[in-house]
């Protein structure tokens, strides 16, 4: 007691610092031992449907999923984020950063893979790996030119902006099923389909 009374020579000042001192440490212990992923595998698990909560894994362990929306267009890619309001609440969102895509034949509903984003996806973040202009902000880089005519040659396009432009938002009322996707399995439903290693 003699210790804290001449460390703090205020009467009554005792509780008050000790709240502060307890308000400012408590957080970080906390989060030490509950972490904002497991929290956020806690919340979906609490308050999002099936949908929510299968994006939600397939984007935490970096899974392609498969999407079938309404109109019958068939997407695969990597989920990279997604808001589920609720289980009732059909207003949430997809990210999605597309691989291949296709459709769903009429009557039979198989599957038919018509374009591979792989090739031009690899190409891109092979660019972003080695940048050609990396000393600069991307704001701030040269804009690519050709030597004939300076004026004439559009701007360059980054390749993480390249990447982002590929992305595309699908709304949750559009999805009729989505399924994390196997490269491995999927020919064993549909031999005819090549997919790229």
């Amino acid at each position: 007691m003699a210790f804290w009374r001449a460390l703090v020579p205020l009467p009554g000042l005792g509780i008050p610092a000790f709240s502060l001192l307890f308000g400012v440490t408590l957080p970080f212990l906390l989060n030490f031992f509950w972490t904002e992923e497991h929290e956020n595998a806690r919340s979906y698990r609490a308050f999002s449907d099936y949908l929510g909560i299968l994006f939600f894994q397939a984007q935490r362990r970096a899974r392609p999923v498969m999407i079938t929306l309404r109109n019958g267009k068939v997407y695969i890619g990597i989920v990279h984020g997604c808001n589920t309001p609720g289980m009732h609440d059909r207003n949430g969102s997809v990210y999605l950063q597309p691989a291949i895509s296709g459709y769903r034949k009429g009557e039979t509903h198989e599957v038919c893979l018509t374009t591979d984003y792989t090739a031009a996806l690899e190409a891109i973040v092979n660019e972003c790996d080695n940048p050609k202009d990396e000393t600069l902000p991307l704001g701030q880089r040269e804009p690519c030119r050709s030597s004939d005519d300076p004026a004439s040659s559009p701007v360059r396009t980054s390749p993480a902006d390249l990447l982002d432009s590929m992305k595309i938002a699908i709304s949750m009322s559009d999805i009729v099923t989505a399924t994390i996707f196997s490269k491995e399995l999927y020919p064993c439903f549909d031999s005819s389909v090549k997919l790229a290693n």
